[in-house]
């Protein structure tokens, strides 16, 4: 869409590890080394009668090749496309610096041109400069998070088949606008709506559902969602709250699912928010509702019920503010077995199918509601999943009437949404521990930085420094949860990386590496790793 995203910005080529003469190992794509490194003058479409390329050309002094110096790829997360990924900066200073010191070694390094030892030192040398113009050129063409955040791109190379154009996800770096609006001097721009003034928010709805609330999203929360999920996970929730009365959030664990729920509405006192924990034994709607009691024939309700009474009360008094269910662990249990008449009645915009039948003679508490209870038009429904093992797979029926949102966050904003105030040198080790591990479902979490917070501000009583508090967190908040097998050839590349982390932080992180050197020795000697 926008070419000139690029521009300026540090394009690292990286892939799998290869050795003569097979070539590239396969499943180890993308896990290699680093290859060379641009720094990107401008990117031309070139428009061919059957293909579109993108020609990237570098500026002079600006490219450098170095496969024989070994360099590990730098921390990254996805673009959402299939070739571009963003890298963060400090471990791209970081690995550069280790090249140098490879250089400073001495011995034969390989060089695939007498020339490409001094591309590379003056690269090297010149890196910072470059990443600090790159990172003025990406903020004046952001257009959110999920638009070069980092001021460094990496394009994977990738064995097998390929694709004409290499770049051929390069629309995924900026938004998509109308072909009227695009130019090739202008990024395109994609303008969310505002929020509801207060007089319209108060004001009579009308009978359809999805029209009395335009968006769950109040403005305290759409801030605080666009300054730490960014713009683009505050487009998806503003989109997945308009279409959906239930609206599903995805991510590793501890990423901050519950935060961000809990912030949707500017409901400090949590009078308008419910937060429902679920748990692995609720078998029927009895367990979300509650029940018939046979001795005095009354509807016995839980804090659910209670607080959908509450929403209608309110409704009925002209009270039309949003109120929002929070399900904790929403697949512990299957959501169909107790879920089912919400995710029912629900889906309906006549007020006359927006009705739960509880049975008995009145809800106990509530003489106001007989026999059933009407869902009020602006209670919404949130819920938060993980994938692991102690969890039940969603089916077809309920993600056909949910949204589903992705959330992701890398250690730098968790540090900062838990405010951990690290400099650069405390803060690589633990981004590139969570990059080594994030795809196993392991990775520094919210709760992970929020002990680490509490760390740093005991220092003096606990009697360690910065390095000792993240070597204690690290030891007991993330690599805890690693589970190795011995003769899994996957787990034998997760510990390869592990050793190789531990090679580069140990010194100061001493726990982690002897922990992980332990590892090494147990899965040789055919031992498999389970934490307790």
């Amino acid at each position: 869409v926008d070419p000139r995203a690029l521009d300026d910005q540090i394009l690292l080529i990286w892939g799998g590890d290869f050795t003569e003469p097979r070539g590239i190992r396969e499943n180890r794509v993308g896990r290699g080394p680093l290859y060379g490194a641009y720094r990107v003058k401008t990117v031309r479409r070139i428009d061919l009668p059957h293909r579109t390329l993108w020609e990237v050309v570098p500026h002079p002094d600006g490219w450098t090749r170095f496969y024989n110096l070994g360099i590990p790829r730098p921390a990254n997360r996805s673009l959402s496309g299939k070739y571009l990924r963003e890298v963060d900066p400090v471990a791209l200073r970081s690995a550069f610096e280790a090249g140098k010191r490879r250089l400073a070694e001495g011995g034969d390094q390989g060089w695939h041109d007498p020339q490409d030892e001094q591309r590379f030192r003056n690269f090297a040398d010149h890196l910072g400069p470059w990443l600090e113009n790159a990172e003025k050129s990406a903020s004046a063409r952001s257009r959110g998070n999920g638009a070069m955040a980092f001021p460094a791109v990496a394009v994977r190379a990738t064995a097998g088949p390929q694709p004409l154009s290499p770049l051929a996800g390069l629309g995924q770096v900026a938004p998509m606008a109308p072909a009227a609006e695009r130019s090739p001097t202008a990024p395109p721009t994609i303008s969310a709506p505002p929020p509801l003034p207060a007089h319209e928010a108060q004001s009579k709805a009308p009978t359809a559902p999805n029209q009395s609330n335009p968006t769950l999203l109040e403005p305290g929360g759409q801030r605080h969602i666009a300054d730490n999920y960014g713009e683009e996970t505050l487009l998806a929730l503003r989109v997945a709250t308009t279409t959906k009365p239930l609206v599903i959030l995805r991510g590793n664990t501890g990423v901050g699912k519950s935060h961000l729920a809990l912030r949707m509405l500017d409901d400090p006192e949590r009078k308008r928010t419910l937060v429902v924990p679920v748990a692995a034994n609720w078998r029927s709607r009895d367990d979300l509702l509650g029940y018939v009691n046979p001795i005095t024939s009354d509807f016995e309700p839980t804090p659910f019920t209670r607080f959908l009474c509450d929403t209608w009360r309110a409704w009925e008094a002209s009270d039309r503010r949003p109120r929002l269910v929070v399900f904790e662990e929403f697949n512990l249990s299957q959501p169909e077995h107790w879920f089912s008449d919400i995710l029912v009645v629900s889906q309906f915009e006549d007020p006359v199918h927006r009705t739960i039948w509880l049975g008995g003679k009145c809800v106990r508490g509530e003489p106001s509601i007989v026999g059933s209870l009407p869902l009020a038009p602006n209670v919404r429904f949130m819920a938060t999943i993980n994938n692991d093992h102690t969890t039940k797979p969603l089916s077809p029926r309920v993600l056909d009437r949910a949204a589903v949102v992705e959330i992701d966050l890398s250690p730098r904003d968790i540090c900062l949404m838990a405010s951990v105030s690290l400099d650069d040198e405390h803060l690589l080790p633990i981004q590139e521990i969570d990059d080594a591990l994030r795809f196993r479902g392991v990775g520094f979490s919210m709760r992970s930085a929020k002990s680490l917070a509490q760390c740093l501000r005991l220092l003096p009583d606990l009697g360690m420094d910065q390095w000792q508090a993240i070597d204690m967190v690290l030891t007991q908040e993330v690599l805890s949860k690693v589970r190795l097998l011995a003769h899994d050839a996957g787990d034998a590349e997760a510990l390869r990386d592990l050793r190789r982390w531990s090679e580069k932080h140990g010194r100061n992180l001493r726990r982690c590496a002897r922990i992980i050197e332990a590892w090494g020795e147990l899965t040789e000697a055919g031992f498999d790793v389970v934490q307790a």
